[in-house]
C-alpha cells in the first residue's frame, strides 16, 4: 500500500480520534485525568469583549489592587483571561468576542482540533519515512496531559506550533508573514523566530511584523484613550505577574521588576545560544522546526500544557537512526504522561525542580546538535575539536 492510501485511513481514523477527544472535553469526562475541566480559563475572550464595549482591559487589570494568577480575581475578566498576549491579540479575536462566550469557547475549541489535524497532514507528507511510527507517535501527542489541558484550557501553544510549520514548510513570502503574524500573537515562541529571520536577512519580513504590532499599540492606545508606552510592555509585566512556570530558564533566574533585568539576560543568551546552533547544524527545516520548539520551551516561560511543543522533537525519532532516540521518546513520553500530577506542587515550582526539567530538555536539544553537526564546529572564529571527538551510535 503506498503513502496515499495511508493518509486516506489514518486520517479518517484521527478525525474519530479527535471528535472523541471534542465530546470528551465538552462533557469534562478528562477531569480526572489533567485535574481541570472544560473552561476555556486562558481564552482570551474577556480582553476582546470589554474592548468591544469601549473599556481597557489592561486598566482594568492593573487598578485590581487584589488581581492574582489565579482566577476570578479581576472584575470583568472570566477566570484567568488576563491580557498577557500582545495587544494585536485582543484585536484578533473580536471576531470571536462578538460571540457569547459558551459558543466562543466551542468554536475556538474546534479550531484548535482543526489545526491539529493539518499539523499532522503536513508532518505526513513533509517526512520521508515510517507513515506508521508518525501515526503512532501523534496518537501519544493527541492523547497527552499537555494536549488535552490545552484544549481544555483554551490556551494558544497549537496556534504558534501550526504556524511554525507554515513558516519553514511553505516558501511564499505571504504564507511566511501570516504565519509570524500568528506566532508573534503568543510572544514568548517569536524570539527564535526572530534570530533565524536575522540570520536569514529577511530584515523587511521582520520589520512589517513589528510595524503591524506597532500600529496595533497605537490604534488600541487611541481607543482607549491610554499611555502608548506603557502599553507596549504591559502585556510583558502581565505576564510576569502570573506566577513561574516548571522547566525553563525564565523561571529559573526569576523575575526582576520594576527592570526587567531577566528579559535583557534571556534575550542575550538564547541569541548567542541559538547562533551557535544555527552556525553548526546542517540546514535542514525539519531541524530549524525540532530546534527552535525544543530550546524555546527550555528558555523562555511555558507551562506545563505548553509542553505540546515537544512534538517535533519526538517525530525526529522518525526520521533518525541513531540509538539516542530512545531518550528522545522516553524524555517526551515522560513529559507528557507522567510528569504532571506526579510532582507535588509544591515541589514543582522549586528552583531545583526547575532546573531538573530544564536540563532535561537541554540534554535532548544537545542530542538534536550532535546528531546533525556539521563536520568543523565552531565557536565564535575559533574551531572547537570538543565536539568533533564525540561519536553517537
Amino acid at each position: 500500500m503506498n503513502k496515499n492510501n495511508y493518509i486516506k485511513i489514518y486520517l479518517s481514523v484521527l478525525f474519530i480520534e479527535l471528535i472523541f477527544l471534542y465530546f470528551g472535553i465538552t462533557n469534562n469526562h478528562f477531569t480526572n485525568w489533567i485535574d481541570h475541566g472544560f473552561d476555556s480559563c486562558d481564552f482570551s475572550y474577556s480582553p476582546s469583549k470589554l474592548l468591544l464595549e469601549g473599556k481597557d482591559p489592561i486598566k482594568i487589570y492593573f487598578d485590581t489592587p487584589t488581581r492574582s494568577y489565579i482566577g476570578n480575581s479581576v472584575p470583568e475578566i472570566l477566570c484567568s483571561q488576563y491580557p498577557h498576549y500582545s495587544i494585536l491579540t485582543i484585536f484578533f479575536i473580536i471576531p470571536i468576542a462578538l460571540l457569547k462566550f459558551e459558543t466562543a469557547r466551542v468554536l475556538w475549541l474546534i479550531i484548535n482540533l482543526c489545526l491539529t489535524l493539518n499539523i499532522f497532514i503536513i508532518f505526513f507528507f513533509k517526512l520521508k519515512k515510517n507513515p506508521h511510527l508518525l501515526f503512532f507517535f501523534f496518537n501519544l501527542f493527541i492523547f497527552s496531559k499537555p494536549y488535552i489541558m490545552t484544549l481544555s484550557l483554551g490556551q494558544w501553544s497549537i496556534v504558534p506550533i501550526y504556524f511554525i510549520l507554515i513558516f519553514f514548510y511553505y516558501k511564499n513570502i505571504y504564507a511566511k508573514f501570516v504565519s509570524l503574524i500568528f506566532i508573534s500573537l503568543k510572544y514568548t515562541w517569536f524570539p527564535f523566530l526572530i534570530y533565524y529571520c536575522i540570520f536569514n536577512r529577511s530584515y523587511f519580513l521582520l520589520l512589517s511584523i513589528f510595524v503591524l504590532h506597532f500600529i496595533s499599540i497605537i490604534f488600541y492606545s487611541l481607543l482607549t484613550n491610554s499611555n502608548f508606552i506603557f502599553n507596549i510592555f504591559a502585556p510583558l509585566k502581565v505576564g510576569s505577574e502570573q506566577g513561574y512556570s516548571t522547566s525553563d530558564l525564565q523561571s529559573f533566574i526569576g523575575y526582576h521588576p520594576p527592570i526587567p533585568y531577566n528579559w535583557f539576560l534571556l534575550i542575550i543568551i538564547s541569541f548567542i545560544g541559538y547562533y551557535f546552533y544555527y552556525r553548526n547544524m546542517k540546514k535542514d527545516n525539519f531541524l530549524n522546526i525540532a530546534i527552535i520548539t525544543t530550546t524555546t520551551l527550555m528558555t523562555f516561560r511555558h507551562h506545563n500544557y505548553d509542553w505540546i511543543g515537544f512534538l517535533p522533537l519526538l517525530l525526529y525519532i522518525v526520521e533518525s537512526k541513531s540509538k539516542l532516540i530512545f531518550f528522545i521518546f522516553i524524555s517526551v513520553v515522560y513529559f507528557w504522561y507522567f510528569n504532571i500530577g506526579v510532582i507535588n506542587d509544591n515541589f514543582q515550582y522549586t528552583k531545583v525542580s526547575i532546573f531538573a526539567l530544564m536540563f532535561l530538555i537541554f540534554i535532548n536539544s544537545l542530542i538534536l546538535f550532535l546528531l546533525n553537526r556539521n563536520k568543523k564546529v565552531y565557536i565564535i572564529n575559533k574551531r572547537s575539536k570538543f565536539f568533533e571527538k564525540i561519536k553517537l551510535i
